[in-house]
Formats: structure tokens, C-alpha cells, sequence
């Protein structure tokens, strides 16, 4: 029998002390993969109104059964990874395996995974993060030119244990905060557009990013900061004809902002990574200043940035074996030393809406 909507409780996360995180919540009294149309509804809800959610005990969701939900979510979704294809991108050690006859589903984890892991025959994933430090990963398929994804889910099978971690700015501000291994980090692009000044909040509203074919190559010798958001002064981008074949349509241009259709809320979506252009103005009537100066670039989106990448504006939601988080994009994610999880990321055709931001810092074991 389909799950029935009397069963399901949405309960919001409280936020520990001192924390201003103001989104996320923990639902039950779901079977994500056998939803009648009021469940499917109420769970839609809950995620554009709380933005991220926990769905506990889903230790039966099969990965294609995992694509099914959010190819419900979302009917044209394309049974592509938001990576794109992977054979183009193979050598990116973040672009994981598919899981055969899931619709695009992947695995992300470590370690050995068994001689048949739905398919993955004795499969063996090299480790790729660890307790002392976490590596820069790119998890926007603005790189992949495949649009930009609306939902992403993320099953846990198998959390890793251990002491809490301390995870750390290392930028010379001094700020830490504990976390558990293997729970991913979250913040708001809605808080941050809260954060911003009156002024630079018209400039976000009316402006547009343009991106780098190939961003992460493009980006060339410049290096991340220690939190993996924003860039270092210095280095030097690659000239775009020494960039991989590309053609222009697969060049984007953003706004600066996304406005959620349901809520009204705006959310801030900047990579600053991948942005090569600027086209600011204040208003729609005003004629747009392109920015082309990769410092001025640096310095505003950077400056922006900052001012929600601190610890009481960063959710761990706590998630365990078995269960789901799901999100829509106006989150932005980064994990802290998974083992193993499922996560489709999908192309959201033909208007893109959202896209996704990771953000890294260096973690240690707690003593």
C-alpha cells in the first residue's frame, strides 16, 4: 500500500546554542519508494519550506527506485548524472560510478563495497578524503555545461564512525566547530542574501554571472581559500584556446540570485570559481557594467562569501544508516568524510533554476 499522508511528521531541526541556522528538518512515517500522491506532496512541501530534510529509515529505496523519486520531482529530468557524461569527465576522481540500472544513480564512497554492490562487481574506491584533510571537491555541473540541477537526494548506507571532528577555517580567523564524521555540511543561499547590505543586495537581484567554459581547468594556477570557497589573490587563469574543445552554447550566464516560485525567497548563488564575467547594475533600467577585472571579481564574491561561511550559519543535519536527505538547490553542500551513499544529481532541462555550491574545509580528529 502506498504511504498515506496521516503517517507523516515533519519535525524542524532545533538549532544547537548559538547557531542562526533558521532551515532543515527530520521526517517520518514515509516509504520513499512506494508515495501516494498526498505523501508525494507534503514531502515537496516540506522541502521547498525547509529546504533541507532528513528521511529516516529508507534502508529498502533501491537506486533505481531513488531515480523514480526524483524524476518525480522534477518529470523531465533526463537519466543523466548532473556531471553529464562521464566518459568526458572520467578522469575527475569526483565523478563517481553509476549504478547499473538505477537512471544515473552513483556511488559515492570509499573502501571496498563487497564482490556485487547492486551491480558493482568487487568494487574498490580509492580514498579519496580523510580525518586530517579535506580536499577541494567541485560538485557544480556548471563545469559539465549539462544546466544546472533542481533536487538532489542523497541515501546513506553506511555512515562511518568514529570521534567527533574539529573542523577548521585555517585562515587565520581562528573559528572551529565539531562535527561527526560522515554528516554533510549546509548553508543558505537565502541566508546570505538576507546578510548582504541593501546595496548589495539590488546589485545581486539585478545582475548576471557569466562562467568559464571548463572552470575548474580555466582557473589555471589560481588556488582556493583554506575553506575552499572563493580564490587566493594571484595565479593565472588558462587563455580559452588552450581550454578542452568547447562551444558557446555550452557557456552560461546566471543571475546572480534565484527566487523560489513557492515561497518568494530569494537565495544568492555564486561559485566564484567558475565566474570569468560580471554584469552588474542596480536596476533593470540601469545599462550593465561588465566586469572583466578577475580581482575586482575575486574580491566582491569573496567579500560575500564571507559573511556566511561561519559556524553558526552551517547545518550538519544529523543523518544515519538507512536514511535520505534530500534538498532543493538553494542549499549548498559539502561533506565531511562520507563512506558510502548514494546521490543522483540530475539535469534540470529546459530552464535552469538552481545550482549547487560545495564548500571545503580542513577537519582533524577531535582529542
Amino acid at each position: 500500500m502506498p504511504s498515506r499522508l496521516p503517517e507523516i511528521k515533519v519535525t524542524p531541526i532545533t538549532p544547537s546554542a548559538g547557531s542562526k541556522v533558521d532551515y532543515g528538518a527530520i521526517v517520518t512515517g514515509l516509504d520513499l519508494k512506494n508515495l501516494d500522491d498526498a505523501s508525494f506532496k507534503a514531502l515537496e512541501d516540506a522541502i521547498y519550506t525547509h529546504k533541507v530534510v532528513v528521511v529516516k529509515d529508507q534502508q529498502d529505496l533501491v537506486p533505481l527506485k531513488q531515480f523514480e523519486l526524483i524524476h518525480r520531482f522534477d518529470p523531465d529530468t533526463k537519466p543523466v548524472h548532473g556531471f553529464g557524461d562521464p566518459d568526458a569527465y572520467k578522469d575527475n576522481e569526483f565523478v563517481k560510478l553509476v549504478v547499473p540500472n538505477s537512471g544515473g544513480v552513483r556511488l559515492v564512497g570509499k573502501g571496498y563495497h563487497g564482490p556485487d554492490h547492486y551491480g558493482l562487481k568487487d568494487l574498490i574506491v580509492p580514498t579519496v578524503n580523510d580525518y586530517n584533510k579535506l580536499h577541494g571537491s567541485n560538485l557544480d555541473p556548471e563545469e559539465f555545461a549539462s544546466g544546472q540541477t533542481r533536487f538532489f537526494t542523497l541515501r546513506c548506507i553506511q555512515a562511518p564512525k568514529g570521534p567527533d571532528l574539529t573542523v577548521r577555517w585555517d585562515n587565520g580567523s581562528g573559528l572551529t566547530m565539531k562535527t561527526k564524521p560522515g554528516e554533510t555540511a549546509f548553508v543558505s543561499g537565502v541566508q546570505l542574501h538576507n546578510l548582504l547590505s541593501p546595496e548589495d543586495q539590488m546589485l545581486a537581484d539585478h545582475s548576471r554571472r557569466e562562467l568559464a567554459p571548463h572552470p575548474y581547468t580555466w582557473k589555471g594556477t589560481r588556488k582556493y581559500r583554506s575553506t575552499g570557497m572563493g580564490l587566493e589573490k594571484g595565479g593565472e587563469v588558462l587563455p580559452l584556446d588552450k581550454l578542452p574543445a568547447w562551444t558557446p552554447d555550452k557557456v552560461h550566464t546566471y543571475p546572480m540570485i534565484w527566487v523560489d516560485e513557492r515561497t518568494g525567497e530569494k537565495a544568492s548563488q555564486i561559485m566564484p570559481t567558475c565566474v570569468r564575467k560580471l554584469h552588474l547594475r542596480t536596476s533593470f533600467d540601469e545599462k550593465e557594467r561588465v566586469v572583466e577585472d578577475l580581482e575586482e571579481i575575486r574580491l566582491l564574491l569573496n567579500g560575500w562569501m564571507d559573511k556566511i561561511l561561519r559556524p553558526e550559519y552551517i547545518c550538519f543535519p544529523p543523518v544515519e544508516d538507512g536514511d535520505v536527505a534530500m534538498w532543493n538547490n538553494y542549499i549548498w553542500s559539502s561533506n565531511i568524510d562520507r563512506e558510502e551513499a548514494y546521490i543522483p544529481l540530475w539535469k534540470n532541462p529546459p530552464v535552469p533554476r538552481h545550482t549547487s555550491i560545495s564548500f571545503i574545509f580542513s577537519s582533524e580528529a577531535s582529542d
